[in-house]
């Protein structure tokens, strides 16, 4: 058209990363995973953006209201239960994005330790759900599906790693629900006394399928990051 501009080309060794992410980049060790220092980079900060979001959705989803009126607060604050696992999961998120910002933090360890925050973030939703007895006792399998159900298949698409890897993260994370709910049974937090096979069909496999749809989401994510990082590979030559 009359107003385009003719697209100039990128001088050898350029990438598209803003002055922050090339120092880190600079300093960072060997591409891992299979994809480029550029997608790792990128990755950094979309973990930093994912870490700030569940921060804030926790605070607005499991605290906002409880503050607001005088007897949501007291009961919140009569027992440790009901903030701790939350305050605790808050900070972990806000600690993993401040981890992000550190440009001698090599991105191998940022990589690593996006992994271990899926899984304690799976955790702390599953100990704020399940824990409080009111909670559990409208907790109805299908129709009761944890946060953990979203918040595991949007981890993985938003950070990608290799599917091998992304599988046992999933399947670890989406653990948090049957294992809090079964420790809540243990402790006779709650009345709940479902027989084997309806805690698995209620507390196991939906969340099964959830890991399921992750590691397809993961693999399309990583396929594609695998794609550009080939092509940057080829531009190199």
């Amino acid at each position: 058209g009359r107003n385009s501009r003719p697209m100039v080309p990128l001088p050898p060794g350029a990438t598209l990363l803003r002055p922050h992410d090339e120092r880190r980049a600079s300093i960072s060790s060997a591409p891992t995973r299979g994809l480029s220092t550029d997608i790792l980079v990128q990755s950094a900060r979309r973990l930093r953006v994912l870490a700030l979001l569940y921060a804030f959705t926790f605070f607005m989803a499991g605290f906002f209201p409880n503050l607001l009126f005088a007897h949501l607060r007291a009961r919140m604050l009569e027992d440790p239960i009901y903030w701790v696992p939350g305050v605790t999961a808050i900070a972990v998120a806000l600690l993993v994005a401040a981890l992000t910002m550190i440009d001698r933090v090599p991105l191998s360890m940022v990589m690593n330790d996006a992994i271990a925050f899926e899984i304690a973030g799976s955790y702390g939703i599953a100990f704020a759900e399940f824990l409080d007895p009111g909670r559990l006792a409208t907790f109805s399998g299908w129709s009761g599906l944890s946060w953990v159900a979203a918040w595991t298949p949007l981890f993985t698409v938003v950070v990608p790693t290799r599917p091998r890897r992304a599988a046992f993260a999933a399947l670890a994370s989406v653990s948090a629900v049957p294992v809090v709910i079964a420790l809540a049974i243990a402790t006779e937090r709650t009345a709940l006394r479902p027989s084997p096979l309806e805690f698995f069909f209620s507390a196991v496999f939906p969340y099964l399928l959830v890991a399921l749809m992750a590691y397809v989401g993961a693999s399309v994510v990583y396929g594609l990051g695998k794609e550009v990082t080939r092509a940057q590979e080829l531009g190199s030559y």
